[in-house]
């Protein structure tokens, strides 16, 4: 049943009626479809004197136009990535916020000042699971600026687009590239840029409307497209390890060993020297400064031939998971598994060699 309405009004002894009936339409959120007409019936009942007269019918007609309408959308305005690293990606949500079916071609501008992209950037539609599958059977690749048509999008229709990089081994913390994509709208399945008929209304006929707004710089409104930016920002851990070399003592005097002396209370040598047969404290410091934590930390003194290892005290190695003293003694590889190392965070080694 079409919806109808109907107003009434005496003036001077004539009952004025009239009813509008709409046709049916599809409602979207940029409202009705366009080419969808919209037609009102006209009905004037009245009487002359008491004697009611013939009804006075017409109607009144007109067609949608169509609006143009789009957006692209993005979250990831900064997302961390990983240096030296492929299939790292943003993501893009195109909308087609108009009344009618649309197709959508795509242009992708690049800046990356630090040069932290290995190759070019590539541009893979989203087949409808919703994730990134690294180029596979359920995105289809696309060429920016080529005009190719996209596919089409129902009114209120959506699709992702992502945007896939190699990060270079070179890229350093804290450095930055960003992707901004812009859709342009294309007639349904054609290569045919819309174009606003900025002319006259034309009640029987299908007008084009561009109603877009401004994204990114340099699009701009009512053209027809619009456009988002994303960024990745590289996260590193960045590792230094500060050592610390402590001569406990030249000539032992004491009772104390290198082995068990207290690197704080125990030591008896006034500026003692690192001749042969001094007890010499390494302490090792491993900090990391960068954004995200270091995994898998593995940290090793290569001892030189002239320095052989003594050992440490308890607690000297507790920031190691594992920890390897050296075989043989002399000249050996001190090794310590340091696991995570959170960024801010820093964890230490210390042992005792004896000057050879």
């Amino acid at each position: 049943m079409p919806h109808s309405f109907k107003l009434r009004k005496l003036i001077g002894g004539i009952i004025f009626s009239l009813c509008v009936f709409f046709s049916a339409s599809h409602a979207f959120a940029a409202g009705t479809a366009a080419n969808t007409t919209l037609q009102s019936d006209l009905d004037i009942d009245y009487s002359v004197g008491s004697t009611a007269q013939t009804t006075v019918s017409s109607t009144q007609s007109f067609v949608v136009d169509q609006k143009v309408n789009l957006t692209v959308n993005t979250t990831d305005s900064a997302k961390s990535a990983t240096a030296n690293l492929a299939d790292q990606f943003v993501t893009f949500t195109l909308t087609n916020t108009g009344n009618e079916t649309q197709g959508y071609s795509l242009t992708l501008t690049t800046t990356d000042s630090n040069s932290i992209i290995s190759g070019s950037a590539a541009i893979w539609i989203d087949g409808g699971n919703g994730t990134f599958d690294n180029g596979g059977a359920d995105d289809t690749a696309y060429t920016s600026g080529s005009g190719a048509n996209l596919g089409n999008l129902a009114a209120d229709g959506a699709v992702q687009i992502y945007v896939e990089v190699t990060t270079a081994a070179s890229a350093a913390d804290g450095q930055s590239a960003s992707f901004l994509l812009r859709a342009t709208t294309l007639v349904a399945s054609s290569t045919t840029p819309t174009t606003d008929n900025n002319s006259a209304n034309v009640a029987g006929s299908v007008e084009i409307v561009h109603a877009d707004a401004a994204g990114d710089s340099p699009d701009a409104a009512y053209d027809g497209s619009h456009s988002d930016t994303a960024g990745i920002t590289i996260a590193s851990a960045t590792l230094a390890a500060t050592p610390t070399m402590t001569v406990l003592y030249d000539v032992n005097s004491g009772s104390d060993t290198c082995a068990t002396m207290n690197t704080t209370t125990d030591i008896d040598d006034t500026n003692p020297k690192s001749i042969p047969g001094a007890c010499i404290h390494f302490r090792y410091v491993v900090a990391n400064t960068g954004t995200t934590a270091a995994s898998s930390v593995t940290f090793t003194v290569d001892l030189p031939a002239g320095l052989t290892y003594v050992g440490a005290l308890a607690g000297e190695t507790s920031d190691c998971a594992s920890y390897a003293a050296p075989s043989p003694a002399a000249g050996g590889i001190v090794s310590c598994n340091m696991g995570t190392i959170s960024n801010g965070a820093d964890k230490e080694i210390s042992f005792r060699v004896t000057v050879d």
